[in-house]
């Protein structure tokens, strides 16, 4: 769609001249929601754009898509709010992203964003290392060098170097355009002086 094309360029206030109208004609209009989601996103407006994404899950309950931009918008409204409103934003979003996973096992930026949420949480929110690497191992099943990197960037955190070594040579062993793998080994033995 058209609106599709102005948000693919960018051009947000052009693509929400767009969206607004179809979804106020059609409050079904899941796609519209989304979108108008994404842009609030933009605009950081993230509360806004929770609203939009919870709409768009209820109207697709299956779509994986809407679950990660939910979890997202709840991320950024919970980094926002107030220390009383962040657990439970925090809590909702872990659900969403975990939904997308349920939905879409392949959905390796919802594994992503649920790795840097275990990193970051603390432990009555479900903060988990463990979880963290759980999910990483997911990811390279999937995914050879993401994985790779993300389980290198968790066990640099953790000060386990031999392990971090281990998985940037991993990533290095995988093909990718800008030789991602091999940078990250390099840029982990300047950091680490091995």
């Amino acid at each position: 769609s058209s609106g599709v094309r102005l948000f693919e360029a960018g051009k947000f206030k052009e693509a929400k001249t767009v969206f607004e109208p179809a979804f106020r004609s059609n409050a079904a209009d899941a796609a519209a929601a989304f979108y108008l989601g994404r842009i609030a996103i933009e605009e950081r407006r993230h509360d806004r754009a929770a609203d939009y994404f919870e709409t768009a899950v209820k109207l697709e309950p299956k779509n994986a898509t809407y679950f990660l931009w939910l979890g997202r918008a709840y991320g950024r409204a919970a980094q926002d709010a107030n220390v009383l409103r962040q657990p439970g934003l925090a809590r909702k979003a872990k659900g969403a992203w975990e939904r997308a996973i349920e939905l879409d096992a392949d959905n390796l930026d919802a594994r992503s964003d649920l790795i840097q949420y275990y990193v970051q949480a603390p432990g009555f929110l479900g903060g988990s290392t463990a979880k963290a690497l759980e999910q990483a191992e997911e990811i390279r099943k999937r995914n050879a060098l993401r994985g790779y990197l993300e389980l290198g960037g968790l066990y640099e955190r953790q000060k386990m170097f031999t392990e971090a070594e281990n998985a940037y040579l991993g990533a290095a062993k995988e093909k990718s355009d800008r030789h991602v793998g091999e940078y990250r080994l390099g840029v982990f033995y300047q950091n680490t002086g091995a």
